[in-house]
C-alpha cells in the first residue's frame, strides 16, 4: 500500500509539474501570436478621450471618429509636459506593461539596458528635456521612457515592408510610399496606435505614426512632405555608441524637407544598428538609405519602384538572402506596372505581411500630405484604411 501511496503521489506531482509549464508555454504562444484577450495577464484598454492641456490638445480624426491625433505645441518641455499629461492613462498602464513583457527574458532585458545607457549620452539636449517632462507630468519615470526609445535599436525586433512607387509605375499620383509596420502588440500596440502631430518652436512641423511615449519616429512625414519609414536589417552589427535610431529620423523631418538633406544628416551623425530607411520627399525624389554605424549606402528606384524589408539590398551592403516577402512585393507591383496607385499599393502591402504582427499598415502621399492608415486590427493591412488630410495640422498658419 506505501508503494502504490508513493507511486500515486510521484504520478500526481508530475501531472502538477505538467500543467504547470504548459500553462506557461500556453501564455507564451497566445502572446507570440496575439490571441486575445492575453492569457498571461489581461491589460486594460485606455480609450484616447478627446482633452487639452496648454498648448497641446487630444483629438480624434474629424471624418470617422476613430483615430486619434495628438497635437502638441512649443518648447522641448511644453512637448513633453502636454503628452505626459494628455495621454497619462495610456503612458502609465500600457508602456511598463508593454516592456515588461516585451523584456520579459532576462537576456534580452540585459542587452536593452546596455543599450540604453550605451545611447543615453548621444541623446540631444532637446529630446532628453521632453522625455524628462514626460516623465514627471505622467509619474512614468525617465528610464522607461528612453528605455522605449532604444529598445528598436537593442534588442532589434521589428519586421516591415514598405513600397514607394513613382513615375513611370504610378497611374495618377506622382508618388506613392506604402508601409506596414510588423511588431508584436503582446495585448497592448494593437489598442494604442494614434498619430502625434509635432509643432514645436524653431523647427518644421511633423506627423509621426506611433504610440504613447514615443519622443523618436518610426513612421512619420513633415510640413514639407519628406516623408519615411524605418526599417530595421538584419545584416550588419550593432554599435551602441550613437544617437537612438527614431530620434535620428525625427531630427531629420525637424531639419530638412528632401532627400539629400537627410543623406546628408545621417552621414553626419553617430550611428547605432544597421537600418534601411525609406524616405521620399514632394518633389518626387525617393531612395532607401542602407547604414550602418560604419557605412552608409543610398539605392535609388529602378523604372519607379522601390522595394524594402529587413535586409540590405546594396552589393556593398549585403550580407544575406533576406526572406520571400521582398520577391513578393515585386512580383505584385510589376504585374500593376504603369497603373499603380492607392488599390493595387495595399494589395502590394497584403503580399509581404507576417499576419500575427502586422498592427499598422499606410499609404502616404508626400506632396498632398495624405495618408491613408489602418490602425488598431491585427492583420492591419485586410483592413480598411482610412483618409486622413494632414495638411491642416503640418500647416496651421498657411
Amino acid at each position: 500500500m506505501k508503494f502504490i501511496a508513493t507511486k500515486a503521489v510521484k504520478r500526481i506531482s508530475f501531472l502538477a509539474v505538467f500543467l504547470i509549464v504548459s500553462y506557461i508555454l500556453f501564455s507564451s504562444f497566445c502572446c507570440l501570436i496575439e490571441v486575445p484577450p492575453y492569457v498571461a495577464s489581461k491589460t486594460p484598454r485606455s480609450d484616447f478621450i478627446p482633452n487639452k492641456y496648454g498648448k497641446g490638445e487630444l483629438i480624434l480624426d474629424p471624418i470617422y471618429q476613430k483615430i486619434p491625433i495628438l497635437i502638441l505645441r512649443g518648447s522641448p518641455a511644453e512637448l513633453g509636459e502636454q503628452q505626459g499629461r494628455l495621454l497619462k492613462p495610456q503612458l502609465t498602464t500600457s508602456i511598463d506593461t508593454y516592456l515588461n513583457r516585451f523584456l520579459a527574458q532576462e537576456e534580452p532585458k540585459k542587452r536593452a539596458l546596455v543599450g540604453m545607457k550605451s545611447m543615453e549620452p548621444f541623446v540631444p539636449v532637446e529630446y532628453r528635456q521632453e522625455l524628462e517632462a514626460m516623465s514627471h507630468a505622467s509619474g512614468l519615470s525617465f528610464d522607461r521612457l528612453l528605455l522605449l526609445q532604444t529598445i528598436i535599436d537593442e534588442p532589434r525586433l521589428p519586421f516591415c515592408s514598405a513600397i514607394i512607387s513613382s513615375r513611370p509605375a504610378t497611374k495618377e499620383a506622382p508618388l506613392i510610399f506604402g508601409r506596414n509596420l510588423d511588431f508584436p502588440s503582446l495585448g497592448i500596440a494593437v489598442h494604442h496606435s494614434l498619430i502625434t502631430v509635432y509643432q514645436p518652436d524653431g523647427k518644421k512641423s511633423f506627423a509621426s505614426i506611433t504610440w504613447p511615449g514615443f519622443a523618436g519616429v518610426i513612421s512619420g512625414i513633415n510640413e514639407d512632405g519628406l516623408t519615411l519609414a524605418m526599417l530595421v536589417s538584419f545584416d550588419g552589427t550593432t554599435n551602441l555608441a550613437g544617437m537612438p535610431s527614431i530620434m535620428l529620423f525625427r531630427k531629420i523631418l525637424e531639419e530638412t524637407s528632401d532627400l539629400d538633406g537627410a543623406v546628408k544628416i545621417i552621414k553626419e551623425t553617430k550611428r547605432t544598428a544597421p537600418t534601411n530607411l525609406a524616405i521620399a520627399d514632394a518633389r518626387g525624389q525617393s531612395a532607401v538609405i542602407e547604414f550602418t554605424s560604419d557605412n552608409v549606402a543610398v539605392r535609388y528606384p529602378e523604372k519607379g519602384l522601390l522595394y524594402c524589408t529587413n535586409w540590405f539590398i546594396s552589393e556593398q551592403m549585403k550580407l544575406s538572402e533576406g526572406d520571400k516577402r521582398y520577391a513578393a512585393m515585386q512580383k505584385q507591383a510589376e504585374g500593376y506596372y504603369g497603373k499603380i496607385g492607392l488599390a493595387e499599393t495595399i494589395k502590394v502591402l497584403k503580399s509581404a505581411i507576417l499576419p500575427v504582427i502586422n498592427i499598422q499598415s499606410m499609404v502616404i502621399l508626400p506632396r498632398e500630405k495624405i495618408i491613408h492608415l489602418s490602425i488598431g486590427f491585427i492583420p492591419a493591412a485586410e483592413r480598411d484604411f482610412r483618409k486622413i488630410d494632414l495638411t491642416e495640422y503640418l500647416n496651421p498658419h498657411k
